[in-house]
């Protein structure tokens, strides 16, 4: 009576041990989904911020080339407006960067 009593409660371990199997195979299964789709999540942030400093930059590009440009504009201008003094300026820079190399 004793040796039925344990051949069912070894069946009944069996049993157990077989729903345990499946349950961690249930959640092995869940974990790799949420896995999954938390990568899917950071892939899209990240490749969002990779939009939004592409952007930026190429803003910061456009702001910078039309600041060159007026920067280009201004001086044009000012050499129109006073020649004389443009010449006078630049050969004083000239004279000044020959003397700077040749020390």
């Amino acid at each position: 009576m004793a040796e039925r009593n344990l051949d069912k409660e070894f069946d009944a371990l069996k049993g157990d041990i077989g729903k345990l199997r499946e349950d961690i195979a249930t959640l092995a299964g869940s974990i790799g989904a949420i896995a999954g789709e938390q990568a899917s999540a950071t892939g899209a942030r990240v490749h969002e911020g990779a939009e939004y400093v592409t952007t930026k930059a190429g803003e910061a590009a456009a702001h910078g080339r039309a600041r060159a440009e007026q920067g280009a504009q201004a001086v044009e201008h000012q050499i129109e407006e006073h020649p004389f003094t443009s010449v006078a300026v630049a050969f004083g820079l000239g004279m000044l960067v020959g003397r700077l190399m040749s020390r």
